[in-house]
């Protein structure tokens, strides 16, 4: 099997998914900009890479970041030992996973750094109040008195606000209780439950990488965020693109309701 051509034309969850399901063995190579690197298969499976100084994981991850490079597929290329025991399918999702919190880590710091420079900006032409100033607020020197009871032509019934068993209020309170439905709260266990139901619905036999990903989810609604990226990234690659938005859409409103 001979396979050449650019990450930026044919992805490598592409090549990836394209070699396995060959169950092929060999080597596939990756050229950029001085870069090389090896992804060793066994029967369709990564069992061993390189790239730069680093090996196994940490070498597929640092070429996920490519995106681009030329690459060739030499079959039959025996690799120099394992470092890698992750089914094909987990490694991709857990590629993406670590791609997309690098990115917006990455966005959260270059926000961060134009935030502080509009900061240092406004602060050098003195926009800011400097710590410790008080602003002074001008009031007038007198205010007008306000007289109840003993202006002319009034006369004061304090017999009306005496409160004694025949001024009982309590009927007020009574009448504006409303009584509040009783809302569900979805516990992260109610949200694995609903994601699953769904998955396997949808992928039948196909879904079994994707339960075991909701199972090993965190419990927080951030940990379901990522998890529904990782699962619309993998059908986006392995099912159907089209497909995958309208998926994550759906599995974003079950996290939604977690309490």
């Amino acid at each position: 099997m001979e396979l050449w051509g650019n990450l930026k034309d044919f992805s490598l969850p592409d090549v990836i998914q394209l070699v396995g399901f060959g169950r092929k063995s060999g080597v596939l190579g990756v050229e950029h900009n001085g870069s090389t690197a090896k992804l060793f298969f066994m029967e369709g499976n990564v069992v061993h890479a390189e790239m730069n100084d680093r090996v196994g994981e940490d070498a597929v991850f640092m070429l996920f970041r490519l995106g681009e490079g030329e690459f060739r597929f030499q079959a039959e290329a025996a690799p120099p030992e394992q470092t890698i025991f992750m089914d094909p399918t987990n490694l991709v999702m857990e590629a993406a996973r670590l791609l997309d919190e690098s990115t917006r880590d990455d966005a959260e710091e270059s926000a961060q750094e134009e935030a502080l420079e509009i900061v240092e900006a406004e602060e050098a032409a003195g926009g800011f109040v400097e710590e410790g100033e008080a602003m002074e607020l001008s009031l007038p020197d007198t205010l007008p008195d306000i007289v109840i009871g003993d202006s002319p032509g009034y006369e004061a019934d304090n017999s009306a606000f005496e409160v004694n068993g025949d001024n009982d209020f309590s009927f007020l309170s009574e009448e504006t209780q409303v009584e509040e439905p009783a809302v569900v709260k979805f516990t992260p266990d109610m949200v694995r439950d609903e994601l699953k139901a769904v998955l396997e619905n949808k992928f039948g036999r196909e879904s079994k990488r994707l339960l075991q990903a909701v199972e090993k989810c965190g419990d927080t609604e951030k940990d379901f965020q990522q998890l529904v990226k990782r699962v619309e990234r993998f059908v986006s690659a392995f099912v159907d693109p089209k497909s995958a938005s309208k998926i994550g859409e759906e599995l974003l409103e079950i996290v939604s309701k977690l309490a």
